[in-house]
């Protein structure tokens, strides 16, 4: 009963979880399924995915069923740190209530409340702290959950923990200041003015990074489309362009999954850049960008000659082909008909591709379809004939046995 999707990396128990099929799940569970298994992400077993999703019935099986589930992830989170981090507030109280901790702290130091506080998770910081959490534990930055929420942009998070602890509201007055803040923090808010000024004055370190994600200002202006920061920052040649974080994403791979175009556009202009670095699963931006139905991204990446073999990709070149006669991308369409899809064949409307650009009235889109529909077109009644060509195109009848030449009169 482990049987696996390869494309997800998952059990078939994992499968059942993320779809919420309780009656699925208790089946698998009943016939021996291994609550143990890794699912590739982040390191935790199954019952993570059933926090994560917020499945309070599953997550109440899987703890009554066995016990022995794996207690932290790859990064010493616990059960209440993801449930934290999502924001599902119930959960917490049931896992609470099974007496897992509350102030439970992970490699980095930070606590459930740490999480929920990076995450602007309102219900789940009520709930903790209706809880009793210890609001003044520090992580291994020395920062405390309110610091977090300030880093990282979370103001209502911030209003919340600074009522329940009068003592931290003057502190909490005093980091309000952004320019204060990190680099990284500064790049996740969008605050270019203060990053350049903070870089001219010399106090400010445009490599530094924020410590639990190892990601520094690029990835963030990646992830978040601040397209002006991150051309600040490729032209300041601070930060390499294929730089790694904790799960050994590059900038681009943050812009594939945040489904930001212009970030990709500018990531691939600049010299250097690595369309098929993979991550620590062995994703690419394009695998990423084609399993998250990001054509657009996928497109740009098609265009700039990513890796078409790459995870994910190879079974939906047909849907990257339509995509990117969608978007009148030539480029694209030329290096995926290099790749053999189909230049006849139909989308789900039913419409060829010289229809879409037809309808699209992409002209130059147009006429290379028209040529290439044409040619391909032709080798396929010249296979289904039996008919092979000269290199001049002519019909070489030695080789054509099923074809007569024509007499001339």
């Amino acid at each position: 009963m482990n049987l696996f999707s390869y494309s997800q990396a998952l059990s078939a128990l994992g499968i059942a979880v993320s779809k919420n099929d309780c009656a699925t799940v208790r089946l698998l569970l009943d016939h021996g399924a291994d609550m143990g298994h890794c699912d590739n992400y982040a390191g935790g077993s199954v019952i993570y995915r059933a926090v994560e999703c917020g499945s309070i019935s599953i997550t109440e099986m899987m703890l009554e069923h066995h016990t022995k589930y794996g207690r932290v992830d790859d990064d010493g989170r616990d059960l209440v740190h993801w449930a934290s981090a999502a924001g599902h507030a119930d959960i917490i109280f049931m896992l609470h209530n099974e007496g897992l901790q509350m102030n439970c702290q992970d490699k980095y130091d930070s606590t459930p409340l740490h999480e929920a506080s990076r995450h602007g998770k309102i219900e789940a910081i009520d709930t903790l702290l209706g809880l009793g959490i210890d609001t003044s534990i520090k992580d291994n930055d020395g920062n405390s959950a309110i610091d977090v929420a300030l880093q990282y942009g979370e103001t209502e998070a911030t209003s919340l923990l600074t009522g329940k602890d009068p003592i931290n509201e003057g502190r909490a007055t005093g980091l309000a200041d952004e320019s204060k803040r990190p680099v990284w923090a500064l790049a996740k808010a969008g605050r270019l003015d203060l990053m350049v000024r903070a870089k001219t004055a010399g106090i400010i370190d445009l490599s530094q990074r924020e410590t639990r994600t190892n990601m520094n200002a690029l990835h963030f202006a990646a992830l978040y489309g601040h397209t002006d920061i991150l051309n600040y920052l490729l032209q300041s040649e601070a930060i390499p362009v294929n730089d790694l974080n904790h799960h050994k994403h590059t900038p681009l791979h943050m812009a594939a999954i945040s489904n930001n175009v212009n970030a990709t556009r500018a990531l691939l202009n600049q010299r250097g850049a690595e369309p098929d670095r993979k991550d620590r699963w062995g994703d690419t931006p394009l695998s990423i960008a084609t399993y998250r139905m990001h054509y657009h991204v996928a497109v740009l990446l098609v265009e700039a000659h990513a890796d078409l073999d790459a995870k994910f990709v190879g079974r939906h070149l047909q849907t990257l082909f339509f995509e990117a006669v969608e978007l009148n991308s030539v480029g694209a369409v030329r290096v995926l008909i290099d790749k053999g899809v189909d230049v006849v064949g139909r989308n789900e409307e039913g419409e060829m591709a010289l229809q879409v650009a037809l309808r699209r009235d992409h002209g130059e889109m147009e006429g290379f379809l028209r040529e290439s529909s044409s040619f391909f077109r032709s080798a396929s009644e010249d296979k289904e004939n039996g008919v092979k060509r000269k290199n001049d195109g002519g019909v070489d009848y030695a080789a054509s046995p099923r074809q007569k030449p024509k007499l001339e009169r």
